[in-house]
C-alpha cells in the first residue's frame, strides 16, 4: 500500500519532491481578452485555484496532496462545496477514506468515512478528479499496483538487510 511504498527511501524521495514541486508552481486562471490573454485575478476560481482552495489549506497543501495522490493512487479527488450554485471550495479527500463502487445503472457511488466513524455518500456532481498517468485518457493508473513486484522486493530486501544488521551480522 502506499504508506509500506513511502518507507522505502527512494519512492519516498520521488513523491516528495515531484509532489512539493508541482504544488509551488503558480496555478491561475487566464481569460481571453482583445489583447490575446491575460490572468483572470478577480474570478473566484483563480482564488480558489491559486490561493485556498478552501479555510483549511492553502493552495500549495492542497496541490501537494493532490499530487502525491496522483502519484501513488492514479487519481486525486477533492470534494465540490457549491453554495447557491457558484464553486466556494475544493476540500481534499483522503483516498483512504474514499471507497468508489457502482450502482447497477454503472453510475459510481463515492462513500467517504468520517472522523466520527461514519459515511457519507458524496455525488458524483460534486466530485472533482484529476487522474494520474493514464492509458485510456480517463482513469489514472496506480504506481503502486503497477509496481508491486518491484516495491514489495525492496520492502523484502530492506527487511532482510535490518534483520541481518539487528543479528549482529551472524
Amino acid at each position: 500500500n502506499h504508506e509500506s511504498v513511502l518507507t522505502i527511501s527512494a519512492a519516498w524521495a520521488c513523491t516528495r519532491l515531484i509532489s512539493e514541486t508541482i504544488s509551488t508552481l503558480p496555478l491561475s486562471l487566464f481569460e481571453k481578452t482583445s489583447a490575446g490573454k491575460r490572468q483572470a485575478r478577480q474570478h473566484p476560481l483563480n482564488f480558489i485555484i491559486h490561493d485556498q482552495p478552501n479555510p483549511d489549506s492553502t493552495a500549495a497543501v492542497f496541490w501537494e496532496a493532490m499530487i502525491v495522490a496522483m502519484l501513488l493512487r492514479g487519481n486525486a479527488f477533492a470534494e465540490m462545496k457549491v453554495i447557491n450554485g457558484r464553486l466556494v471550495a475544493l476540500v481534499f479527500l483522503a483516498p483512504c477514506n474514499l471507497s468508489i463502487t457502482k450502482d447497477t445503472a454503472g453510475n459510481r457511488i463515492y462513500r467517504y468515512a468520517t472522523s466520527d466513524g461514519g459515511q457519507r455518500i458524496i455525488p458524483e456532481s460534486k466530485i472533482f478528479r484529476i487522474p494520474g498517468f493514464t492509458t485510456n485518457g480517463s482513469w489514472g493508473l496506480s504506481a503502486i499496483e503497477y509496481g508491486a513486484g518491484v516495491f514489495g522486493s525492496a520492502l523484502a530486501a530492506a527487511n532482510a538487510a535490518n534483520n541481518t544488521f539487528d543479528n549482529g551480522l551472524s
